[in-house]
């Protein structure tokens, strides 16, 4: 999927979401003997990070996998970004117009908690905008891809 987005120049999300819609058959394949390694050096409190990189996997599969899995969260864990939590609480006119945006062209979401903006390089102040209003205006972009 990521050399189809490469090719197409889209998100490897877009190429994802198309092929859920036209009906193609999921290419993530249980493996129970993966899943218990990798719940086993969760348990030995061995870094996420280091589970992800020996099972060829994103760091976030590791935590979704503990977590089904009914494991406690790292208690260690902080943001790297601090961010206002309660900024959409009583918007700002700024804060509906990134509502809007986030409806429009934002994906949140709900098992990993994460925001997905996805906008041109020549829209990248929109981003900023975004952060700047969450709290966190030096936060770097995830992923910047330029064309």
């Amino acid at each position: 999927m990521k050399s189809i987005a490469e090719d197409l120049g889209v998100d490897r999300k877009t190429v994802y979401n198309v092929a859920r819609r036209a009906g193609l058959p999921n290419r993530h394949r249980f493996d129970p003997d993966r899943t218990a390694r990798i719940l086993r050096e969760y348990e030995a409190r061995t870094p996420v990070h280091e589970i992800a990189t020996t099972e060829n996997v994103h760091r976030a599969f590791v935590s979704h996998v503990a977590r089904k899995a009914g494991l406690p969260p790292r208690p260690t864990w902080r943001r790297r970004y601090p961010l206002n939590e309660r900024a959409f609480d009583n918007p700002t006119p700024v804060g509906w117009w990134l509502i809007g945006l986030l409806a429009a062209d934002g994906h949140i979401g709900s098992g990993d908690n994460l925001v997905a903006l996805t906008q041109s390089a020549k829209d990248a102040d929109v981003l900023h905008a975004f952060y700047e209003y969450l709290g966190c205006p030096e936060r770097p972009f995830t992923e910047l891809r330029l064309s």
